[in-house]
């Protein structure tokens, strides 16, 4: 597609409300049975919201584990002192 007018740069934000997400995990934890285990997708630096603080408060509410898209994320969350299981 050709386009020869000028670029507009996009004005999207997002806010990311911590409590909110500890919120919602407790939310859906509180529909499963005690033995099935919660995934908190991180990747992508948590979508562009931020990694780490998504992680601990993903955490912190009862996810059990995380997924993350490539060996470098979990490592980065390791070297932030990240203990829960982490799955690529």
């Amino acid at each position: 597609m050709d386009h020869n007018g000028p670029t507009t740069p996009r004005a999207t934000r997002a806010e990311i409300h911590l409590e909110a997400l500890r919120h919602n995990v407790r939310a859906i934890r509180s529909l499963l049975q005690p033995e099935v285990k919660l995934m908190a997708v991180v990747k992508a630096d948590a979508y562009g919201h931020g990694a780490l603080p998504c992680t601990r408060a993903v955490l912190e509410a009862g996810a059990d584990c995380l997924g993350v898209g490539i060996v470098a994320e979990g490592v980065e969350l390791r070297e932030n002192g990240v203990r829960a299981p982490i799955q690529v």
